[in-house]
């Protein structure tokens, strides 16, 4: 017990000599020390709290390892974090690629039965209200269905905001 409470004691340097030694009670203190700014520095990289956990998991792994080439034992923490953060890139590099933004753009543009319903059920209103009206204005409801049929704003949006026509239409002058 007295080995455990002078090891808790001790610098980073002893402890980093002593486990490079192999003694592994060293390096278990090393790890309840440093594991926490070890896994908030993970998380502050990689976003996420498991891949955080398991950069950390490899990390030390890795320390374990390679504790007998430190240079610099007093220099532990930062070595410590220099591994984390190597390991911490290494999942985000890993990570599937996102989806493209086209992806969601295509899914937007997809119809649904209920929309194509909606769309058709308008352009029937519109084509009726265009074959109400006297041949020299229904020149100009032909530039508005082919609008319609380019975007996806009602045909009440359009009569709310005259556009000018075509050359040889009759409508409201450009400005």
């Amino acid at each position: 017990m007295a080995l455990s409470s002078s090891l808790q004691d001790a610098g980073d340097g002893i402890l980093a000599e002593r486990a490079a030694d192999g003694d592994a009670r060293a390096f278990e203190v090393l790890v309840r020390r440093h594991a926490p700014y070890m896994r908030a520095f993970a998380i502050r990289l990689t976003g996420s709290r498991a891949d955080a956990d398991d950069a950390v998991q490899e990390a030390l792994i890795t320390a374990w390892d390679r504790l007998p080439t430190l240079e610099k034992p007093d220099r532990v923490k930062s070595w410590l974090l220099q591994i984390v953060s190597r390991k911490s890139i290494d999942r985000i590099r890993a990570r599937r690629p996102a989806d493209d933004i086209d992806d969601h753009e295509i899914a937007d543009r997809l119809t649904s039965p209920e929309r194509d319903a909606e769309t058709s059920s308008q352009m029937r209103a519109l084509a009726a209200v265009l074959d109400a009206l006297p041949a020299s204005s229904a020149r100009c409801g032909c530039c508005a269905r082919w609008e319609a049929s380019r975007t996806r704003r009602s045909p009440r949006s359009w009569a709310r905001r005259p556009r000018p026509c075509a050359a040889g239409c009759p409508g409201p002058a450009p400005p």
